[in-house]
């Protein structure tokens, strides 16, 4: 269905939890084209979207999304998956760099 990332979620029902709770993980490979981040950012929307209104439940997302949230200003692509995310109320934790080279600070 999805031909450029991976994803995997899982919805966890409890007795004793007043909710279910669905934990999904995603992987987008590096180095994926621009086209196929647009896709993403608009099928991953999609989903959460229809989560919301389907399944009423605490969703926790997590993964190697392999986008530079250190970039953000710099990139349409990136930061439009940032506020998408966000505007589900979904926030990245990891808010250190992921990844250190000695030219580059990434947070992916």
């Amino acid at each position: 269905m999805y031909e450029h990332w991976e994803g995997l979620l899982v919805q966890i029902n409890s007795g004793n939890l007043s909710k279910s709770i669905t934990i999904g993980n995603i992987y987008i490979p590096p180095r994926t084209s621009n086209d196929n981040l647009n896709a993403f950012v608009s099928e991953f929307s999609s989903i959460v979207l229809f989560l919301e209104h389907n399944c009423k439940n605490t969703l926790i997302i997590a993964g190697d999304f392999n986008i530079n949230l250190l970039k953000l200003n710099g990139n349409d692509i990136y930061s439009s998956y940032f506020y998408s995310s966000i505007s589900h109320n979904l926030f990245p934790q990891i808010t250190f760099p992921t990844r250190i080279t000695r030219t580059k600070l990434m947070v992916l």
